[in-house]
């Protein structure tokens, strides 16, 4: 694998429509990368260690994390065969993201001062509208955090893998979702999304975690009719 792999994947993560912030980032690249050569598998073995790179992704984390949870809903949404409509798929994605800042606080070893106030349901359409194209990638981010699987995070060679698997088969859920109203802003087309090349015994393993627990939490959002609990 291209070393220089995770730090093209950051910078497309962050700047989906714009080369030449693509490419800005890139030079921020390490000067030199280190890579283990007996660290666990899954995790992360090659640690880009270029302070301004992992800042200007912190910068977008907060806002295109709120896409990704939106891409999640979606993919959630397919998989319990409902149809496609925005109003609950931004109630349920108002749920995951506060999940997801909840999980955020507690890898960072932080004690909330009280509740988090939820997200607007516009704030989140936004955050979608400007990171529509690397959504799934960012929703693959938050379904690691929020489960706490340290294995499906962009942070090494070693994890990127994995990590992309799942960003994948949650974007052919989320693609796959059928929409009342296929004409509106908020539906995903998967061919416009940035996809990458993988080994199809690694999209296959994404695939079947997937469908076998697709989604570990579970909660309650509101206004779904039948009342049953929608995993996250």
């Amino acid at each position: 694998m291209d070393p220089l792999a995770l730090v093209k994947l950051l910078a497309v993560m962050c700047h989906p429509t714009d080369p030449r912030r693509r490419e800005g980032m890139l030079r921020q690249r390490p000067a030199s990368i280190t890579i283990a050569r007996h660290q666990a598998p899954g995790f992360g073995t090659m640690e880009a260690s270029a302070d301004a790179l992992w800042s200007e992704f912190a910068e977008h984390k907060a806002v295109a994390g709120l896409a990704g949870a939106y891409c999640l809903a979606l993919a959630q949404l397919s998989a319990l065969g409902r149809r496609g409509e925005a109003a609950p798929a931004l109630r349920l994605a108002v749920d995951i993201a506060g999940q997801w800042e909840t999980a955020l606080r507690r890898e960072a070893a932080v004690q909330p001062a009280g509740r988090s106030l939820p997200r607007a349901e516009a704030e989140i359409g936004d955050a979608f509208e400007r990171y529509r194209s690397v959504s799934h990638l960012w929703a693959a981010l938050v379904y690691g955090s929020v489960h706490g699987r340290r294995d499906i995070t962009p942070t090494g060679l070693n994890a990127m893998a994995l990590f992309l698997a799942y960003s994948t088969e949650i974007a052919r859920l989320a693609g796959a979702l059928q929409w009342v109203d296929a004409g509106g802003p908020l539906p995903l087309s998967p061919s416009t999304l940035w996809t990458f090349i993988l080994p199809d015994a690694l999209a296959q393993y994404a695939k079947a975690q997937l469908f076998l627990a697709p989604f570990i939490l579970r909660v309650e959002p509101p206004d779904f009719g039948s009342g049953e609990a929608i995993g996250v």
